[in-house]
């Protein structure tokens, strides 16, 4: 008779682990969403304006792009790790 695993007797997979690392990753790209900031309208009049202020800002998008590409590859990193780990885990 085959011992059963500590998952089945748990009741538990790691499916649980994989959706709050999912959701930590989630808060944590959204952070970074929001500190991105809309230029205020009142002072701007035309799209000439417009265009410069985000000129202006371009080093602030710039490093908020690479700061969310950087986080979605770790994310995406994890997941993959964590499907192998799944698969090593019923195999046995």
């Amino acid at each position: 008779m085959p011992i059963p695993h500590y998952n089945q007797i748990a009741g538990q997979d790691t499916g649980r682990l994989i959706s709050i690392s999912d959701g930590v990753f989630a808060v944590a790209l959204t952070l970074l969403m929001l500190e991105l900031r809309i230029p205020i309208m009142e002072g701007i009049h035309s799209d000439a304006q417009l265009i410069d202020l985000f000129i202006a800002r371009y080093p602030k998008f710039l490093v908020s792009f690479l700061a969310f590409m950087t986080s979605g590859i770790f994310w995406m990193g994890h997941s993959a790790q964590y499907k192998h780990i799944i698969i090593c885990i019923y195999i046995r």
